[in-house]
This record gives C-alpha cells, sequence and structure tokens, in this order.
C-alpha cells in the first residue's frame, strides 16, 4: 500500500507541477497580448484631420444656418439638438479592445421629447456594426434600445431634413486610438457644427477638470496641410458615412 502510494505521488507531484506551470504560462501569454498596443498609422488618422480654425467655423456657420430655418424647423418631426454630449474614454478604450474592431460608428438618435443623443458602436472592417457592446451617454446600452433611437431619428427626418443631419458618422481606429492611447485625455465631448450644406459632429478631447483640450495628437504625422495649423485640436466633420476627425497637426 505504501509502495503504491510513494508511486501515485511521484506520478502526481510532477503533474500537479506541470499543471501549474500551463497555466501561469498561458495566464502570463494573455496577459502580454494584452498590454500589446495598437500600432497606430497616423497617415490614415491623418484622413480625418482638419484645423481648429474650421472647427470655429463649422460652429459659427450652423448658427447661421440654424437662424435661417423657415419657421425654426429642424425636422418633419419635432427635433432639438442637444449641445453637445459626453462620453468617457474609458467607453472608447472598451469598444477598441473588442477583437476586429476596424472603426468607430457614432450613431445619432431621437429621444422621446425630440432631443438628438448619440451612441456608439465598434465597426469592422466592412463597416458592419458589432453590436456586441454599444455604448450611450449613460453607459452601455440594449440593442433594442439603440434601433429604437435611431429608427425615431431618421423617421424624423424621413421628408424633411433642414441642416441634413447625419444618422450617423465613422471614424477609422487609428484616430480613435490616438485619444485611447493618451493618458490626459479622460472623455470626448461632440459638438454639432456644419458644412454650408451638411451638418457634421465636431469631437473634441476632454481633459480630467472637464475641458475641451487643444493639443496636437497628429504631431509629426503626414500629411501635414500647410497654412493649417490652428492652434489646436478637435474632431470629426464626417460625410454621414465616413467621418473626417478634426486633430489639429
Amino acid at each position: 500500500m505504501r509502495k503504491f502510494i510513494t508511486k501515485k505521488s511521484r506520478v502526481l507531484i510532477p503533474a500537479g507541477l506541470l499543471l501549474s506551470t500551463f497555466f501561469f504560462y498561458q495566464c502570463s501569454k494573455s496577459d502580454q497580448a494584452a498590454a500589446v498596443k495598437y500600432s497606430i498609422d497616423k497617415s490614415k488618422a491623418a484622413v480625418h484631420v482638419v484645423s481648429a480654425d474650421e472647427i470655429s467655423n463649422f460652429k459659427s456657420t450652423l448658427s447661421t444656418r440654424m437662424a435661417a430655418l423657415p419657421q425654426g424647423r429642424l425636422a418633419s418631426s419635432t427635433l432639438t439638438l442637444t449641445p453637445s454630449t459626453y462620453f468617457p474614454i474609458s467607453a472608447l478604450r472598451q469598444l477598441l479592445s473588442q477583437p476586429g474592431v476596424a472603426g468607430i460608428r457614432f450613431y445619432t438618435g431621437r429621444q422621446t421629447d425630440g432631443s438628438t443623443t448619440l451612441f456608439m458602436v465598434a465597426a469592422d472592417a466592412d463597416q458592419s456594426d458589432i453590436t456586441n457592446r454599444i455604448i450611450g451617454p449613460s453607459g452601455s446600452m440594449e440593442l433594442a434600445t439603440a434601433k429604437a433611437l435611431s429608427t425615431s431619428f431618421k423617421a424624423s427626418i424621413a421628408t424633411v431634413n433642414n441642416l441634413n443631419l447625419p444618422a450617423y458618422e465613422l471614424f477609422n481606429r487609428d484616430a480613435m486610438e490616438l485619444l485611447a492611447q493618451r493618458s490626459d485625455i479622460t472623455g470626448i465631448r461632440i459638438y454639432w457644427g456644419s458644412t454650408n450644406s451638411n451638418a457634421c459632429m465636431i469631437l473634441l478631447p476632454v481633459d480630467a477638470a472637464g475641458n475641451d483640450m487643444q493639443i496636437s495628437l497628429l504631431k509629426d504625422a503626414a500629411p501635414v496641410t500647410p497654412g493649417k495649423d490652428g492652434g489646436g485640436d478637435g474632431m470629426e466633420r464626417g460625410n454621414g458615412k465616413t467621418g473626417r476627425m478634426m486633430i489639429n497637426p
């Protein structure tokens, strides 16, 4: 009996050590993988770049167009533009951490009181939504809720859309990672702006004090447009399909 136990112990102890080593190694591999940062292609991010001066122009153009609306009518149904929408940077990082993410899409929704809201979802390389995780201003959002908000907004602009408000804006991952990988950015704030023909979203980085930041996220990145150094950063102009992020080089 003693001899049997001794043999069994000799077998079990190395096996237990091997099993422990295996799990430790696997956990170490997972931790290492999680620590690897996405490699940003600044030339891809630069596709979205405009200057701080242009951001200011988008805001003033929106004010002008709003003042000229016929009977102040924005859409076919009651619709009011919420001036800005805030998301913590942790929410953006959650979306970017999912497998297969190639970009982030910001959807426009309409709430029951007629005001606009925004929610964000990751998109894959085919520009299809990855709906495992949807995030609104208050946190995680159910798919059914997101669909209802989006459907309500689309219905409100079906016959009248005097500002050509976009149903969504899409940013590529490289542009979003410029924000997500910085420790001094604690959130993003999205404002409404407009070109002469289309309304647009203006996305700005926010610091720990809750202030919009003016920083150069694309320093040394190409291409840099001469004369476009507006002194700060912002993001996104967009045409409702592929947004142009406003970050001053």
